[in-house]
């Protein structure tokens, strides 16, 4: 018979039959801190009750482990062209539905309603808790929050029952068996235990994050953070621990509170808005007098302060929890999650490689704001995201990690070009590492590993900027009819002449404004921006010469721009910015530097085109190129109508087009890579019909971004559609080269061939 366990029973040795969740609030609440007292149902009643589903369950287990194995030995091409996806969902469906329609037959389950019967209140929290071989990476843990959610039930049999089995099902969904078959974890040895705790309506609940000397206070009405529901907006409070400072206070857009249907508040509630999903919380519109009101008080932010001060003492040093409880205090810990054990000082985590690489050095942690510093080189930069004028403090830096972003981010763009590794998708990076923290980071594996020996062997060599780009001895490199260009994101710091390119397919002017001008808003002087641009762009334009330089005029430059609002809006402010650009231009047209033309970003309607077409035939310009970036989809089905407007050429920038047309988000498609890719066939397609009009319309037509870099298998259809260039990061120049002058031989081949069978 397996037993249930009170919270306060639970030793070291049930860790792994209850799950990590439950066993850290165990130890919080035997130590005296104020968790709510609970119910934990171990992992074996789990088990039993799937042994006992059918006599042929653990087969079918076998059987979906044997799928999922196959699977993922395919390429994304491959399952594609397979219904194995159809297959697993339906087995997973057939699955959860039998878990969902057996009985609950296990004798403890009277016990656990004996237990909750004492409670007050009708209602219960379920917590599923999880103890796994491998811990989950942080880039996952937003993928697998419906593991993680908190549900909430009424107290009566067949309820709670229900909601038990709900949580037990959730394991067995598609994204969840491929991941475990991925990390080589077998399903029996996924553990999971269940907590049920006592709910009843709270006037307030929220959240706490610590992160070095400082930590992070949420407060909202009502028991929004306590299922983390996206439309929760609390009030926010950073403040120095030790000694306490309140640092900064923000109110948050408080226009609702959640509280359980039916049960009485002490709040003053209108009319409920809607019931949240699974759940037994309902919207309630808040009264006006509570919605500017701050839910916490000074008083009340100090003893929260001194609250965490002490568990950040006793027990983990960096840690966030969710709380609820009233204005007086009377506070409980819902759920807490370690970020680092002050015990181990030595751990590893996991990221999404960005920019190949090792680098073992110190770690400077920056503020997601930043204001004008000096940085020392050397340094491992960690920061919750990089923005297009923030990319400057990458110069010197050993290495670099992100909470957000992707391989297609700016900070991971311009550190493949600096030659540094980095690496996204560090989910609290910024609360896991302290300035100062020694560690290495691998840029391919994405790996992290804490309390790195610095005398250890073969740390990076950084790149001296101070140094020119130096290009060595040329190599004898294929020949081919596409043409091959570089993208470049920084002005370079030596001669680039001798580069075996044939030409820049891609100059990112944000990018490049951020090096030139770091922390500046030099957007406010027209006079210095125009004089450095253009003595810079001489410089590289005299280095391609005749080679011809592709401009991208900006598409960003205030300190958090819209993506989207495009340069060539003749009624926006950007109007000055683009006449500043065009003034540079027309300057260096004038010294005879014809090989460098416009490019467009982010074009929507062909009126942006006929309007820059305007400004560059008023300053005599007719002659230099105009190309427009293919990045948004409805553009495909226009590009007849572009050409006839006189376009030269068209780039098709993957990194923005590829997400759109899959219906991502650009920060998303990191997570959907598998399936979601530039293999895929919308977007193979897309590309098609792109160059093939190209082509029949009589201009050229390139590919930038990531997409060939990581799949080069695009270049094989690119050359055989007729696309006229391909343009890469330095690092990939060598094997992109090669890979055209493949793929170009082979068509010779394939034609001569096709002569010879007809002769």
């Amino acid at each position: 018979m397996n037993p249930i366990y009170w919270l306060t029973e639970i030793q070291d040795q049930h860790r792994s039959s209850v799950g990590d969740r439950i066993w850290d609030l165990s130890q919080l609440l035997r130590q005296g801190y104020p968790v709510l007292p609970g119910v934990a149902i171990p992992n074996e009643i789990r088990q039993q009750f799937l042994q006992s589903l059918h006599p042929s369950h653990p087969l079918l287990t076998q059987q979906m482990s044997v799928k999922v194995s196959r699977s993922a030995q395919k390429t994304p091409t491959d399952l594609m062209n397979e219904d194995w996806e159809i297959q697993l969902h339906q087995m997973t469906q057939g699955i959860r539905e039998q878990i969902l329609s057996s009985p609950l037959d296990w004798p403890e389950y009277g016990k656990v309603l004996e237990a909750i019967a004492t409670w007050d209140g009708d209602f219960v929290l379920c917590r599923p808790s999880l103890s796994l071989p491998k811990p989950l990476t942080p880039h996952h843990q937003n993928s697998f929050s419906r593991l993680w959610r908190t549900w909430a039930s009424p107290k009566d049999s067949d309820a709670l029952a229900h909601t038990i089995k709900q949580i037990w099902a959730e394991v067995f969904r598609n994204k969840y068996l491929l991941y475990w078959q991925y990390q080589g974890i077998a399903l029996n040895q996924i553990r999971m235990g269940i907590l049920i705790q006592p709910l009843q309506n709270e006037p307030m609940s929220g959240a706490i994050s610590t992160q070095d000397r400082e930590a992070i206070i949420e407060a909202t009405w009502g028991l929004g953070y306590l299922v983390s529901e996206p439309q929760v907006s609390g009030d926010r409070y950073q403040i120095h621990l030790q000694p306490y400072q309140l640092k900064e206070q923000q109110l948050g857009n408080k226009r609702i509170a959640h509280q359980l249907c039916g049960e009485l508040s002490t709040l003053s509630l209108h009319t409920p808005l809607l019931n949240t999903k699974d759940c037994l919380l309902c919207a309630y519109t808040l009264d006006s007098s509570l919605v500017d009101q701050p839910c916490l008080g000074e008083a009340q932010i100090q003893c929260l302060g001194d609250r965490t001060l002490a568990l950040k003492q006793q027990w983990y040093d960096r840690f966030s929890l969710k709380w609820i409880g009233n204005p007086d205090l009377n506070w409980w810990i819902t759920d807490v999650i370690p970020l680092n054990d002050k015990t181990n000082s030595s751990g590893s985590y996991q990221g999404v490689g960005a920019a190949p690489g090792v680098a073992m050095a110190p770690v400077v942690v920056l503020p997601e704001k930043l204001e004008p510093m000096t940085l020392t080189p050397g340094q491992i930069i960690v920061k919750r995201a990089i923005a297009p004028q923030e990319t400057w403090i990458l110069s010197g830096a050993a290495g670099l990690i992100t909470e957000t972003g992707g391989m297609t981010s700016h900070g991971a763009i311009v550190a493949r070009e600096l030659g540094i590794p980095a690496l996204v998708g560090v989910e609290q990076a910024t609360d896991h590492f302290i300035t100062g923290d020694q560690i290495e980071i691998n840029g391919e594996t994405g790996e992290i590993r804490t309390g790195a020996n610095p005398d250890s062997p073969n740390p990076i060599e950084l790149q001296d900027e101070s140094k020119p780009i130096t290009v060595g001895a040329k190599t004898v490199s294929p020949l081919h009819a596409t043409q091959l260009w570089i993208n470049l994101s920084q002005p370079p710091s030596g001669d680039l002449s001798g580069l075996d390119v044939d030409g820049v397919g891609l100059l990112r002017s944000e990018l490049w404004a951020a090096k030139l001008f770091p922390g500046l808003q030099w957007w406010k002087d027209g006079d210095r921006f125009m004089s450095e641009w253009l003595n810079n762009l001489q410089e590289l334009a005299r280095s391609f010469y005749p080679r011809p330089i592709y401009y991208r005029s900006f598409d960003s430059f205030e300190p958090s721009p819209i993506r989207g609002t495009l340069a060539c809006d003749v009624n926006d402010s950007r109007s000055t910015l683009l006449d500043w650009e065009l003034t540079v231009l027309e300057n260096l047209y004038r010294q005879g530097y014809q090989n460098i033309h416009l490019m467009l970003p982010f074009v929507r309607t062909a009126e942006e085109v006929v309007a820059i077409r305007r400004r560059l035939d008023q300053r005599q310009l007719s002659q230099m190129e105009l190309w427009i970036m293919v990045e948004v989809p409805g553009v495909l089905l226009q590009i007849s109508e572009y050409i006839k407007l006189g376009i030269d050429g068209l780039s098709v920038g993957t990194n923005d087009l590829i997400p759109l047309l899959l219906g991502l988000e650009r920060q998303q498609w990191e997570q959907h890579r598998q399936s979601l890719n530039a293999l895929h066939p919308v977007v193979l397609s897309a590309l098609e019909q792109c160059i093939t009009q190209a082509r029949t319309g009589g201009i050229k037509s390139s590919i930038c971004g990531q997409a060939v870099v990581n799949y080069p298998q695009l270049i094989n259809p690119l050359v055989r559609w007729g696309v006229t260039s391909i343009s890469v990061e330095m690092p990939a120049i060598e094997r992109v080269q090669w890979e055209i002058a493949r793929v170009e031989q082979e068509l010779i081949l394939e034609a001569v061939r096709k002569e010879q069978m007809k002769a």
